[in-house]
């Protein structure tokens, strides 16, 4: 499952795409959420982008976003609290059009 409910928001796994042409959310790829992202995958770059277009789409401070899982890898859990699973994904099937 990509997505799980938590205490105070969601956890949800992500398949990120660093260097790609354009930043934005691709949609359901190998059980998890791919987002592609124009960054390099240095220094944390290509992550922050990932929780930048995430806060951006859901329209929520970055503060609200945190990878707990897969800093290094292109799989990665991330945390996001204030949203539930329903709303979080209604969001992102309107916005990422």
């Amino acid at each position: 499952m990509w997505i799980k409910p938590t205490k105070g928001g969601v956890i949800i796994t992500v398949w990120l795409q660093p260097r790609a042409a354009r930043a934005k959310i691709i949609g359901l790829y190998n059980d998890s959420l791919k987002i592609a992202v124009t960054a390099p995958p240095l220094e944390g770059q290509a992550n922050r982008q990932c929780l930048k277009i995430l806060a951006k789409t859901l329209r929520i401070p970055p503060s609200s976003l945190k990878i707990i899982a897969g800093d290094t890898s292109r799989r990665k859990q991330i945390f996001i609290s204030g949203v539930d699973c329903s709303d979080f994904i209604d969001i992102i099937n309107y916005r990422s059009k």
